[in-house]
């Protein structure tokens, strides 16, 4: 299992637990930029940018 903690401006903003593979990952940030998407009202570009060879496996 891992762990992504992600941070910003020195100030953790998520802690995601239990992942098991790529695609958990994946997941998890699709997630989290769409709740940022929401939160801010953002249509452009995400701070959260997923490599697509990562993606792919």
């Amino acid at each position: 299992m891992a762990t992504l903690i992600m941070v910003k401006k020195g100030i953790v903003c998520h802690r995601l637990e239990g992942f098991r593979g790529r695609e958990d990952v994946r997941l998890a940030l699709e997630d989290i930029k769409l709740i940022y998407n929401q939160r801010y009202n953002t249509h452009t570009a995400s701070l959260i940018q997923i490599d697509p060879e990562f993606a792919a496996g």
